[in-house]
């Protein structure tokens, strides 16, 4: 996903918006959280993520798929 975000979003022409869903277990198990981040920051009108933990911590501020 990152090589196609990373390819894609550079591109002027192309003017799809992406969200990434990304799930996880724990909050550590998020891999290039701050790659992703970044690319974020970069590119507010066409990227978004949306992180989700099956076992959130308590300052969990993200998506919850918890029972």
């Amino acid at each position: 996903m990152w090589q196609i975000l990373e390819h894609a979003l550079a591109d002027k022409n192309n003017k799809t918006k992406f969200t990434l869903i990304f799930a996880n277990v724990e909050e550590r198990d998020i891999l290039m959280r701050d790659e992703f981040e970044q690319l974020k920051k970069k590119y507010p009108d066409t990227f978004n993520i949306i992180h989700t933990l099956d076992k959130p911590s308590q300052g969990w501020n993200g998506q919850s798929n918890a029972a």
